[in-house]
């Protein structure tokens, strides 16, 4: 995707526009450029007008421009039918549920090619759309209380841009000016951008759902498009809260971070410059400015966290270019780490690097591999890396041929900034005992918990009018399958699971169990899955043995559940449930495989589980692990071994 040699021009890249001649730089980038027609003639407009600061914006956006632009092709034309099709529904009153929408995406990923094209910019942008985001973003600038503290610097960053990543090319700014230009009496008595983004951010929050199947569009979805479904997932959360705001002159841009200390993936999120050009995090659709941070401690820390910018920033690794690996040539960032966490530069020693190697990489683990996070450069055999976040373990390692090399053993670099080497040993062994194979987090604790004060009921009127409360929940329940005995008597129509008055109704497995009149075996009854509310969920994933998928509500205190109709009137004598669950435990029948650290991954050999926990004999100390499960299941985590408890990084 690196059309165009950024490299051979970032030497001039500062170069500002002080006169109504191209600068050489942008001159530069015209004569590569089959688009300089367009390109020029905008450049013109603003000449033959006499507007330098107009001048100097299209020269900014120009020079700037390089290697920016977005996915096209038959694969995307394909997928954005989705949009088209929820909106329709909509129209007519007819919403789509989410099975339906997830057979529409599934068909449309099954007709759709993988192909793929890359559009970009310099070749495809145009007059028009040019000339009208650079006039309606000076409307807006020079007319918006709120905008006064933002000066031209800024301006050219946080306001003026037309796209955020790689979403389409659209002429996006004039109608949502349009949509939002009640923002402006709204704001009469006050200059405060936190105060307007709030009040744009509350309109989005009104009609935008995250939906995590648009994880797999390719690309960024375009503006219209998630206006036309409502629909998408943080990515695009982000750049819909960034362009919105941005329509109407609020000084917005984008956070995130590639890759979590210690989870798999990232994130991106907002943020919004106050009175004072401070940054103020929120997310787009999701939370205003200062509600809630956009990680959780337990579940996600940074190791990195960048803020992007449309300009392109001077980053000394890109003076060899040929021997890097690929994402590190993105050159629209600002490292803003020690923005949010405690941070440390830290510098390592490594073994003997491999010629024409002037960077080492500290990556870190996804839950599958390693990834690389940053770089350092490489002077006498040590590595020096900036602004480090803390409480991470991170393995050095060399990029060359494509390919990554462990450049010295893993290390934690703990809470205060102190780096904790380990030595693997083949000579100094212990014994373990696993129960999990990835953390247990506190939102799991937070779903479990869900569960106090539900109840397990039986009813011979459809409507529940009759109900007997067979069983309530009083205490947090197991997050593996539990099983009541139940001891009434009487037979039942119908029988269900029903939240606390005030709560969710969230569950993941439920089971009814009955013994037939002079019968002595008891056995799992079946019938009609009946319930009320399918606002996340099928109602029948709380019966498909898959302890991953849930039933799920969202409206608490709405008295929705789930259940069964019977065939016939029946007395239950068992109950079995599960609690919404990571299944991240350790599974009796299923097979895991345990990895210690030395020099690579070695495996200490497979066993299948005959009950919730695991033993290990003779395993190395002073490294690390990896407990894998070969039967089901994504998530998985390495973990050090600590007085008999697993640590997990």
């Amino acid at each position: 995707m690196n059309k165009f040699p950024i490299f051979l021009i970032l030497t001039q890249i500062l170069i500002s526009c002080t006169s109504y001649e191209i600068p050489q730089d942008v001159s530069i980038i015209l004569d590569k450029t089959s688009n300089k027609k367009q390109l020029s003639k905008t450049l013109n407009h603003y000449n033959d007008k006499k507007d330098s600061l107009k001048f100097k914006a299209t020269c900014f956006l120009i020079r700037n421009m390089l290697n920016k632009g977005y996915c096209s092709g038959e694969k995307i034309n394909n997928l954005d039918n989705f949009f088209k099709e929820v909106e329709e529904h909509r129209n007519i009153n007819k919403k789509l549920t989410y099975k339906d929408m997830q057979l529409l995406w599934d068909s449309l990923v099954a007709k759709s090619s993988d192909v793929i094209d890359f559009k970009y910019d310099l070749e495809e942008i145009s007059y028009k759309l040019l000339r009208t985001e650079i006039d309606q973003s000076f409307q807006v600038w020079e007319s918006m209380p709120y905008c006064r503290h933002v000066s031209f610097k800024d301006f050219l960053n946080c306001i003026l841009p037309y796209r955020i990543r790689k979403e389409p090319l659209e002429e996006n700014k004039v109608w949502l000016f349009n949509r939002y230009s009640w923002i402006k009496d709204s704001m009469r008595t006050s200059d405060d951008p936190i105060k307007a983004c709030n009040y744009i951010n509350n309109e989005l929050k009104s009609w935008f759902t995250f939906y995590y199947i648009l994880q797999t569009y390719p690309g960024n979805i375009s503006i219209a498009n998630i206006y036309k479904g409502r629909y998408g997932v943080c990515d695009d959360m982000a750049n819909l809260g960034a362009v919105a705001m941005r329509s109407v002159g609020i000084p917005v841009t984008i956070d995130y971070t590639p890759q979590w200390g210690n989870a798999k993936a990232g994130h991106s999120w907002n943020v919004v410059f106050d009175k004072k050009m401070k940054a103020i995090p929120f997310m787009g659709a999701e939370s205003n400015p200062g509600e809630k941070s956009q990680y959780r401690g337990d579940a996600e820390i940074p190791a990195k966290i960048f803020r992007k910018t449309y300009e392109i920033q001077r980053n000394e690794i890109l003076d060899f270019p040929d021997n890097i690996p690929e994402q590190f040539l993105v050159t629209d960032y600002l490292d803003v780490t020690d923005e949010y966490v405690p941070v440390s530069d830290i510098t390592l020693q490594l073994l003997n690097s491999p010629p024409q190697t002037s960077y080492a990489y500290l990556c870190i683990f996804n839950n599958e591999s390693w990834k690389p996070i940053f770089w350092g450069k490489i002077t006498n055999n040590q590595a020096t890396f900036r602004k480090m976040g803390r409480d991470i373990i991170y393995l050095p390692v060399y990029y060359q041929n494509h390919s990554y090399r462990v450049a010295a053993n893993p290390f934690i670099l703990n809470k205060k900034g102190k780096i904790i080497n380990f030595f693997p040993s083949l000579s100094s062994y212990q014994s373990m005992k696993l129960t999990r194979k990835f953390p247990f987090l506190k939102k799991i604790q937070k779903y479990i918990d869900y569960m106090i004060g539900g109840r397990f009921q039986g009813a011979n009127n459809s409507n529940f009018s009759d109900a007997v409360t067979l069983y309530k929940i009083n205490n947090s329940p197991s997050p593996t399958m539990s099983e009541l005995t139940i001891l009434n008597n009487q037979k039942f129509k119908y029988v269900r699971y029903i939240g606390p008055e005030l709560g969710y109704s969230d569950i993941a497995e439920l089971e009814f169990y009955g013994k037939a009149d002079n019968q002595d075996k008891v056995a799992k009854l079946s019938g009609k899955i009946i319930g009320k509310g399918e606002n996340y969920q099928i109602l029948n994933e709380a019966f498909d043995g898959n302890w991953t998928s849930f039933f799920a509500t969202t409206n608490p205190g709405k008295g929705e559940w789930v259940g069964i109709e019977l065939d016939k009137p029946e007395k239950i004598t068992k109950i079995k449930f599960l609690p919404r669950t990571d299944d991240n435990a350790v599974r009796p029948g299923d097979e895991y495989e345990l990895f210690f650290w030395y020099q690579g991954w070695i495996s200490l050999g497979k066993k299948v589980a005959d009950k919730d926990f695991l033993f290990f004999d003779n395993v190395p100390k002073n490294t690390i692990y990896w407990l894998r499960d070969r039967t089901r299941g994504k998530e998985e985590r390495i973990f050090t071994y600590e007085n008999g408890q697993q640590v997990w990084w």
